[in-house]
């Protein structure tokens, strides 16, 4: 099979899932088959690979610049499992403006019954917790970025079509941006020229 045959192959799996069970995100950001998937999980995988080898000191959110807008997407697969998410975690999700994928998959097999009932009663509380901040991006997702800069060390700003900017301080330090002081592992969303939490 050449590439070619494989695209063909792969949308037609894709539109069969959809068409069977009513939905179906891609693993992957491929951009050949947008017109049946739903989204894209793990666009990045870098985090997990390249995260302690030294290849990567920076990332440019390159897929999102270009995609962001015409297809809902999780960045990578820390997103899915929100006993993993962290700050740095949340703060990219907002720099990316990502969509959560949350998954419930704890090992079972060496749990009660009880137990498992209040795994995932506690899994569903964190759920809640990730679904009410993603709440304050969600409408992003259909603007398209127009701009993503770091405006002052380890601090970046996305500036979205309709002209929204989403400022994050990934630093420990405070960072300045339009007079207000962001404080350390926080964002500030800017809808056009009001500013909103």
């Amino acid at each position: 099979m050449n590439p070619s045959e494989g695209v063909k192959y792969a949308k037609k799996i894709a539109a069969e899932a959809k068409k069977n069970m009513g939905g179906i995100y891609s693993e992957g950001g491929i951009d050949y088959a947008f017109d049946v998937v739903d989204g894209c999980i793990w666009v990045y995988a870098e985090p997990m690979i390249c995260a302690h080898t030294g290849l990567v000191d920076n990332r440019v959110p390159f897929w999102h610049i270009v995609y962001n807008g015409i297809v809902l997407n999780t960045p990578w697969n820390k997103c899915q499992y929100p006993s993993s998410v962290d700050k740095k975690t949340t703060l990219k999700f907002f720099e990316y403006i990502g969509r959560p994928r949350c998954e419930f998959a704890p090992r079972l097999h060496n749990m009660s019954p009880e137990e498992q009932i209040k795994a995932a009663d506690a899994y569903g509380k964190k759920i809640k917790d990730i679904c009410n901040e993603f709440k304050k991006i969600s409408r992003f997702q259909l603007e398209f970025i127009e701009d993503h800069a770091e405006i002052a060390p380890n601090a970046t700003r996305t500036k979205l079509s309709d002209g929204t900017e989403i400022v994050c301080n990934h630093s420990n330090k405070e960072a300045a941006y339009r007079g207000d002081k962001i404080p350390p592992f926080s964002y500030k969303i800017y809808e056009c020229t009001k500013k909103a939490n």
